[in-house]
Formats: structure tokens, C-alpha cells, sequence
């Protein structure tokens, strides 16, 4: 039995709980930091964890604070469950309070690990580990306050640190937590590896009727997948696998991540009782976090290499026709995490060494 760590999760929302709820059952001490407290009160007030779908039980409430220092300071793992949205700040604010010897992991990433890698350089942090995962490790909603459908946890999930010659490091402690991480060559095949960006925006964006009307038994986003629909989303697929293969990068299918992630499939447990507000089955963050976190960094990499990636580029001008937003400005550019002027040798470089 891997031994119990202290386990800090940043973000109490679908992801942050469903964390909290499973770690505890698995043994682990958990702290859950949200910035606001209005999260950590409605949890307060079930006074339990509630838990259906893969596995079905009850558990104490984690350690809550909204203060970040205090959620940090004795904690051996911190794992980043927010939007890619807010992986910058966080950075920036979490980077002076991390110790020698931490373990921060960003589930998903969508390439933040760079962001923190400069932030700890900054601070003078030299020898905290940080790096990210493709994907989160479950298939999980809040159903109602306290309460999470685990529809499944993945049974594989390649994560890798900045730089990658830490990764087998890195990963010996957080195998305590999460055994089924895998080690990917460097963050950025991670990161592009990351099957949100491929799977949701041209569903949401080609459904905005049904996407700007969120009702609590809409669909969930694969049934908005018409046979058109899943062609773009197929050439997409084929976009980001062929700028993975052109550097050299170990570039997953999504079908080949589905068949990793979920080999026995997902347990569709039942609704119970009223749906958090959070719940909706396909949020905003589907287009406003999938595409300048995750689109626009595949565009950005294939430029550079020179492929063109038209799919990619449209689905990201039809975003920002239909946001009314520059979500290229507002994105991971190569500029903006740090590489502006490198080639994808000096890029690739850095990460690996």
C-alpha cells in the first residue's frame, strides 16, 4: 500500500472536489484551497463528501482555506485542479511560498508547467518539481452540494516535469498519489497531447444556440458531435498529431486516448437531487479555456514548424468572431510563455534539459 502524503488541491470545483473525495478514500491527508470561500462554505454546510459512480461511499470533509500560504505550507503535493485561465497568477503567487523538496503537478496542464518553472526561477526556487498531465485523472461532475459522479478514473496519464530530466523524480513521489502516471518525453508533447482543445470547441462553437442556453439535462457535448461536426473534429485530431510527429514527439490519437484512459469504460451513475450551479455538462470553459490555452499553443508550434494547421486557425477565428475577444492575444503564444525568437530546437532544449 503506497504510503499516505500530504496532499494540498488548488480549486474547489468539479475537479478540486472530486480530488478531495477520492484521495481522502484512498488514505491521504487533504487541504482544498479556493480563492473565495463561497465554495468551501456549501461544502461546509453538507459537512461530508458524497461519492457515486465508480466507487460509492462517504467521506469526511478535507482541511479548507482560502488562505494560500497556509493551504501550502506543510504539504508534500500540491496539485493546480483550476482552469488553465488562472495557471499564471498562480504562478506568480504561489511560487515565493513553495519549499525545496515540493511536488507541484497541474492536472491539466495546457503547457502552465512553463509559467511556473519561470515564476520559481524568479523567486529563487530552485529545487521544487513541477510539471503536468495531458488530462485530469477523472471523468467527474458535482452533481449537488457535496456531492461528485466519478464516472471513472483514468488508468493511464502521461505527465512530465520542466525541465523532463526531472521527471522520473518527480514522479516517484506522486505514483503515491496517482500510480498510473506515465513519463512523456517533455511537457510540450504532454500538452499537446491534451484531448480537451481537439474535442470541444468546434462542438460548442457549431452548437452556440444550444452552448449559450446552458439548462441543467442539456446533452453533453458528444451528443452535439453530428457526422460533419466529428470530420472537423477528426482533422483536427490529425492536425495536432502531425505537428507532434513533426518534432519528433510521441503524438496519441484521441481514439487511442480514449482506449488508454477508459479501457473498462465510464460508470454513468444517476442524478441525485439539484444540480450545482457549476454542473452544467458542457461549461464556457470549453471554448474560453480550450482555445487560447490549448488551440492557440498548437497553432503557434505548427507555425514554427512550419505546417499548416487550417482547421486549428479556423476554429480559432470563429471563436473570436462569435466572443467578440482576441483569444491569440489573450493565449499561450510562444511570446507569452517565454520563447519568443527561439527555434523548436532552443525550445526543446530548454524543456529537456
Amino acid at each position: 500500500m503506497a504510503p499516505a502524503r500530504k496532499v494540498t488541491i488548488i480549486g474547489a470545483g468539479n475537479g478540486g472536489v472530486t480530488m478531495a473525495a477520492d484521495l481522502l478514500h484512498k488514505g491521504h491527508r487533504v487541504t482544498l484551497y479556493n480563492r473565495s470561500p463561497e465554495p468551501l462554505k456549501v461544502l461546509e454546510s453538507t459537512g461530508e463528501l458524497l461519492v457515486t459512480g465508480a466507487w460509492e461511499g462517504r467521506t469526511p470533509l478535507p482541511r479548507m482555506t482560502t488562505d494560500l500560504a497556509n493551504a501550502i505550507a506543510e504539504a508534500e503535493v500540491i496539485l493546480v485542479a483550476t482552469v488553465a485561465n488562472a495557471h499564471a497568477a498562480l504562478a506568480a503567487q504561489m511560487a515565493p511560498l513553495l519549499t525545496d523538496g515540493q511536488m507541484v503537478l497541474l492536472a491539466p496542464g495546457y503547457f502552465g508547467s512553463v509559467l511556473f518553472r519561470r515564476a520559481l526561477a524568479r523567486a529563487g526556487r530552485q529545487h521544487v518539481l513541477v510539471g503536468e498531465t495531458a488530462s485530469f485523472p477523472y471523468a467527474c461532475r458535482i452533481i449537488a452540494p457535496g456531492k461528485v459522479v466519478l464516472k471513472a478514473e483514468k488508468a493511464a496519464l502521461d505527465a512530465a516535469a520542466v525541465p523532463a530530466t526531472m521527471t522520473r523524480l518527480w514522479l516517484e513521489t506522486l505514483r503515491d498519489v496517482y500510480p498510473q502516471l506515465r513519463p512523456a518525453t517533455n511537457a510540450l508533447e504532454v500538452a499537446l497531447n491534451n484531448p480537451n482543445p481537439v474535442a470541444h470547441p468546434i462542438a460548442c462553437l457549431l452548437n452556440a444556440v444550444n452552448f449559450e442556453r446552458p439548462f441543467p439535462n442539456q446533452p453533453r457535448v458528444e451528443e452535439w458531435e453530428t457526422p460533419r461536426i466529428q470530420r472537423l473534429i477528426a482533422e483536427l485530431d490529425w492536425e495536432r498529431v502531425m505537428v507532434l510527429d513533426s518534432l519528433g514527439l510521441n503524438g496519441i490519437t484521441m481514439d487511442q486516448f480514449l482506449h488508454q484512459s477508459y479501457p473498462s469504460g465510464k460508470k454513468q451513475a444517476e442524478q441525485v437531487g439539484p444540480v450545482a450551479p457549476n454542473a452544467y455538462p458542457v461549461p464556457e470553459r470549453y471554448v474560453t479555456e480550450d482555445v487560447p490555452h490549448g488551440l492557440v499553443l498548437l497553432e503557434a508550434v505548427g507555425h514554427l514548424a512550419g505546417i499548416q494547421v487550417p482547421v486549428t486557425s479556423g476554429t480559432i477565428d470563429l471563436a473570436n468572431l462569435i466572443y467578440d475577444q482576441d483569444f491569440r492575444e489573450q493565449g499561450y503564444t510562444l511570446h507569452r510563455m517565454g520563447f519568443a525568437g527561439q527555434t523548436l530546437h532552443e525550445i526543446l532544449d530548454w524543456l529537456n534539459h
